[in-house]
């Protein structure tokens, strides 16, 4: 393989690794039957104390079935309230939909709930 081969390999290798994307999912809750999760590598920092993060609720729905509705929300940390924007909804592997909230409204979560949860991990992030 010559030289030139090498370095086209190299330079592919090195743009395919900068393109990828993981998610770091931290579960923050679990109760009722559900699993609630926060992205934390997408908690993105916006003017005056807002954050918009993607966070992620899972249902057994039946044996081997697994429901994920998928949440992206901006957070006021200092009005502590959640405003879903985008939601994407999968079973399992499945792609089911994904959508954008039309008008989407905040709203403050009830103490001790996960959304409560959501948005006290969100805000500490700097």
């Amino acid at each position: 393989m010559g030289v030139f081969m090498k370095k086209i390999i190299l330079i592919c290798g090195l743009l395919t690794s900068s393109f990828s994307f993981g998610a770091d999912w931290v579960v923050l809750d679990r109760s009722h039957g559900q699993e609630s999760q926060i992205d934390m590598s997408s908690i993105k920092k916006l003017p005056s104390d807002k954050r918009l993060v993607w966070y992620r609720s899972i249902t057994k729905a039946e044996e081997a079935k697994y429901v994920y509705l998928t949440f992206r929300a901006e957070i006021d940390c200092t009005r502590e309230t959640l405003q879903n924007n985008d939601l994407v909804i999968h079973i399992n592997d499945k792609h089911i939909s994904q959508t954008t909230v039309e008008n989407p409204k905040p709203f403050s979560p009830p103490p001790e709930s996960s959304g409560q949860k959501i948005i006290q991990t969100t805000c500490k992030v700097p």
